[in-house]
């Protein structure tokens, strides 16, 4: 749909942006494409199944409302679940923006369709850690994987922000094994990821770092960035139809990683 002129009140564009919201269907979407919503007294943007976050930008605002995605499907209902209650609490890196969302959800199934965010209330948020959070939303569905390791780290005791780390790297596959990424580097997923070049420091204590060339924050500005390759030797290889992959115990994993985590937080 895109950018189309529109002129509303902000009540209106209350309205507009709850019903739109309240009408997605996981079953009907794409669920590794961005579909969000942005509405200011002049114009919408609306995109549904976009490749990705590109076209959700500030420049034709001030927005009265922006709300994008967060898939909730009966296959990862107890895992959104328990993203939603971190990504909302004190401990979340994001919550200087969580404390103004509202949750949508969808009017016929109660699932999860996404989220809303009133920009008055966080006019001292920058816009780009908004547009971060919307990716962070996003990718729940499009990387899945990842987060299923993210909550067997987080069942296992392991900190949710350090868990959130880790599944930058590992997934659990559909075969239950915990699997890595050798090709992935500083740049986590070419940018489709909230995280880069992170700055372990900032992001355990909740003071991301704003940079425009990746997707608004945790990326290190100044001092020293959390090296992902230094997890690349765990596991072991194991064959598959197609290729190789390694599979790697969670212990192995934390052991590592809480060595790298106190080298970093010097």
């Amino acid at each position: 749909m895109g950018l189309t002129a529109a002129s509303a009140t902000k009540e209106e564009a209350y309205k507009l942006t709850l019903d739109f919201m309240e009408k997605l269907d996981h079953k009907e979407r794409n669920l590794g494409f961005a579909t969000f919503y942005q509405i200011s007294h002049k114009f919408r943007n609306v995109v549904i199944d976009g490749i990705c976050h590109v076209n959700f930008v500030s420049d034709h605002g001030p927005y009265y409302y922006v709300a994008s995605q967060l898939f909730e499907t009966p296959e990862n209902s107890v895992t959104r679940k328990k993203f939603w209650s971190w990504l909302i609490s004190d401990k979340s890196p994001w919550i200087s923006l969580t404390r103004f969302i509202e949750p949508t959800f969808n009017k016929k199934s109660g699932l999860q369709t996404g989220w809303l965010l009133d920009m008055d209330k966080a006019k001292d948020v920058p816009f780009l850690f908004i547009k971060n959070f919307a990716i962070l939303t996003r990718v729940f569905t499009e990387k899945h994987p990842c987060f299923r390791f993210w909550e067997l780290a987080v069942d296992s005791g392991v900190d949710p922000r350090d868990a959130f780390v880790l599944c930058t790297y590992f997934c659990v596959s559909d075969t239950d094994n915990i699997e890595y990424f050798p090709m992935r580097d500083s740049s986590a997923w070419g940018g489709h990821w909230p995280i880069q070049h992170l700055d372990l420091n900032k992001f355990l204590n909740n003071s991301p770092d704003y940079s425009e060339t990746v997707n608004g924050c945790w990326s290190v500005i100044s001092g020293k960035y959390f090296d992902f390759n230094k997890l690349e030797n765990l596991g072991e290889s194991r064959k598959t139809k197609f290729s190789k992959v390694k599979t790697v115990q969670l212990n192995t994993i934390l052991n590592k990683y809480y060595e790298l985590k106190r080298e970093c937080m010097k």
